[in-house]
């Protein structure tokens, strides 16, 4: 093997291979990029068939070309410089998460977070629960009061969880492999679904995708909860998806909580194709490319949107069905449209949190 390099180009030859590998930048990178915009490097791969005499060598090129597309996202202004709100009942946790501009050169399928960053605080998210039995965890809920964990309805039904016997959740867990290791978990004391959950007839989606868990005792208040917004989001907005997706066993960081930046779609435009989306009920968030998305066991998952205002993080929406980034995008259940079930169903153990003239957009447990 002889590698050679003449500026601006790095090449190995391999035997009879002549590889170009690579492009020499003064950058300290390989490729200078515009955040936000595609780059492109294209790989030349030369191939040389040699006839050798005692005085002549006759040389054949053939030429191959790839081109990479190269997606580079810088972290939105509203989550670079991020505070809490210490006087707030919900929505502040006492270590702030912290972003990182997303790269991606290519789609990778796995069953979790796609293109998300590890998180290894307990406290970062402290309001993620997994939900199972003694045995394995299933999905994921959030916790909404030190007793009351929101998740979907599909999550419970989809993993035969109907019932509140043996189905347990887990708190403060950062990886899921430490699932029933812990002493962090707490048995569910009444499961309530929504009256009107079920699935459309066309395109298999879960309407009215949303439950209940009342837990038999409290969660330690050193992990606190979320609060949820009652205001219906109409904008493009960037938002945050936690999950800690499914075991697979070509993936190393398997079960690995993890957070990814999104951009809501208010009109699900990325899911124009399915003809069962109910703009009322539910919320799309994602990109075109499908490289940051939900994927399997994220079910019940949270979408967030952090408010700058009040220092506080706001529960928008759940995981309902996933799309792994594949299209159509993945569909959440929108919070603000069940507000005043979860009011009915939990006895009055809510109320709203006024700020200033804000009546009705953050709400609270009363614990």
């Amino acid at each position: 093997m002889k590698t050679i390099i003449s500026s601006p180009t790095i090449v190995v030859i391999i035997g009879t291979t002549l590889l170009l590998v690579g492009l020499a930048l003064a950058l300290g990178l390989s490729i200078a990029l515009t955040p936000g915009v595609n780059g492109n490097l294209t790989l030349y791969t030369t191939t040389l068939s040699t006839t050798t005499t005692s005085t002549t060598v006759k040389t054949t090129l053939s030429t191959t070309t790839t081109t990479i597309s190269i997606v580079v996202r810088t972290v939105p202004s509203e989550l670079s410089d991020l505070s809490c709100n210490s006087s707030s009942s919900c929505g502040c946790q006492t270590q702030q998460p912290v972003f990182q501009n997303f790269t991606s050169a290519a789609r990778r399928r796995r069953k979790r977070v796609v293109g998300g960053t590890s998180i290894l605080s307990r406290f970062t998210w402290p309001w993620m629960i997994l939900i199972g039995t003694s045995a394995t965890w299933k999905c994921t809920g959030v916790l909404i009061g030190s007793s009351t964990v929101l998740t979907t309805a599909s999550c419970l039904y989809q993993n035969i969880l109907v019932s509140s016997t043996n189905t347990i959740v887990a708190y403060g867990i950062t990886n899921a492999t430490t699932y029933g290791t812990t002493t962090t978990s707490i048995a569910v004391q009444d499961i309530v679904f929504h009256p009107n959950f079920t699935t459309t007839t066309t395109d298999d989606l879960e309407l009215n995708d949303i439950a209940i868990l009342t837990l038999e005792s409290a969660v330690p208040s050193t992990y606190p909860y979320i609060c949820l917004s009652g205001t219906t989001i109409t904008t493009i907005e960037p938002v945050v998806l936690t999950g800690y997706g499914s075991s697979d066993i070509s993936d190393t960081d398997s079960g690995q909580l993890r957070q990814t930046i999104l951009q809501t779609d208010p009109t699900c435009s990325l899911a124009s194709t399915l003809d069962d989306v109910d703009l009322d009920a539910m919320l799309c968030a994602g990109y075109s490319d499908g490289l940051q998305d939900a994927c399997t066991s994220d079910n019940g998952a949270p979408l967030m949107m952090y408010d700058s205002t009040f220092e506080i993080w706001n529960l928008i929406g759940l995981v309902s069905t996933p799309a792994c980034g594949d299209s159509p995008s993945t569909i959440y259940t929108r919070i603000s449209s069940y507000t005043d079930w979860i009011d009915d169903e939990t006895a009055g153990k809510y109320d709203y949190h006024t700020h200033l003239t804000h009546i009705k957009k953050y709400i609270y447990f009363i614990t």
